[in-house]
């Protein structure tokens, strides 16, 4: 994105997927980013909290949203019924994974919200994918018409 485009993270750190240092990196990556000329911003929580939601919704519309949730079905599928229509283009993490849930942790299930995506929104979009990898992470991009 160009410099002076408005560039929203939300993140939760120590939540589901979270990390402890997660909050430490996006302050540095949003200072950076302010400092070469964009509008960068973070909101600390969940994405899918009404508030958080209302402060988003509040700066729209944006270029590109990045999905990335908590890899699970119901907040994947709640984020991008909350943010998916405030963008033209709209991207997803993880839409390749196909390897078993390691004991302890949460599935990631974009892959079966991206298919689902797909088959739904077919009229109204175009999808492509970014798959670098065998079997892991990967990036779908939904682009409305």
């Amino acid at each position: 994105m160009p410099a002076g485009s408005r560039l929203v993270a939300v993140d939760q750190p120590n939540g589901p997927w979270g990390r402890t240092d997660s909050e430490q990196a996006l302050r540095g990556c949003i200072d950076e980013l302010s400092r070469r000329g964009y509008e960068a911003k973070v909101f600390w929580g969940d994405s899918t909290s009404p508030m958080i939601v209302d402060l988003v919704r509040a700066l729209a519309p944006f270029d590109v949203i990045f999905i990335d949730a908590n890899h699970t079905e119901p907040f994947v599928r709640k984020d991008f019924a909350n943010y998916g229509k405030l963008a033209k283009t709209i991207c997803f993490h993880d839409i390749g994974w196909n390897n078993p849930t390691p004991p302890g942790r949460m599935a990631i299930e974009v892959p079966k919200v991206w298919q689902s995506l797909k088959a739904a929104h077919k009229d109204e979009a175009s999808f492509r994918e970014i798959k670098c990898d065998r079997g892991h992470n990967g990036i779908g991009i939904l682009q409305w018409r």
